[in-house]
């Protein structure tokens, strides 16, 4: 398959939309652009049977902040996978946090 570039004006058009959307979502364009990758490079389905969780998912799945997950893996307390720029949460690493097996299912099939 050719490479193919979009045009200076598409891409601004591009852009100013992501950028609407982000300021819709509350968000930064970066950490809106970060979302979407997220969501591209890791297929929800694909996570679940693995149980690998994006940053975004296990703020969703844990009911706080994307920033409390980064803290929380920063600081030691959540273990994560660092992929390039990306940390990957994984189930056992939710359930040493919330600290039982059972609340960790609970969260996570609230959140599904």
């Amino acid at each position: 398959m050719a490479k193919q570039t979009l045009s200076a004006s598409v891409a601004n058009e591009v852009r100013r939309a992501l950028d609407e959307l982000a300021k819709e979502a509350g968000q930064t364009l970066a950490s809106f652009a970060g979302d979407i990758l997220d969501a591209a490079a890791f297929p929800k389905q694909n996570r679940k049977t693995k149980n690998m969780f994006t940053v975004l998912e296990a703020s969703q799945i844990l009911g706080v902040s994307k920033q409390t997950i980064r803290n929380e893996v920063r600081r030691g307390r959540l273990g994560a996978t660092r992929i390039g720029n990306q940390f990957i949460v994984s189930f056992p690493e939710l359930v040493e946090y919330v600290g039982s097996e059972t609340k960790a299912r609970g969260f996570l099939e609230a959140w599904e």
